[in-house]
């Protein structure tokens, strides 16, 4: 997550224009994906939930925000 910020932050004081490359959603579809495993061993770890749905929510994907929450 810390990457994904060191990212953005770079492109905005670099000042390039918007445009979208794979590590627009490399790094964020990673993240996901580290969550995923990390709630298969650790279920009952709510705060873990959370984090998931607060990173969900920051990054726009309302649809998986609403999976995450149906879980």
């Amino acid at each position: 997550m810390g990457l994904e910020r060191l990212r953005r932050k770079r492109v905005e004081r670099l000042k390039l224009p918007p445009s979208h490359t794979i590590s627009d959603y490399a790094l964020v579809r990673r993240q996901f994906q580290i969550f995923e495993r990390a709630l298969k061993r650790f279920r009952s770890d709510v705060g873990l939930w959370v984090q998931y749905v607060e990173v969900a929510k920051r990054e726009g994907a309302k649809a998986l925000v609403g999976r995450i929450l149906a879980r």
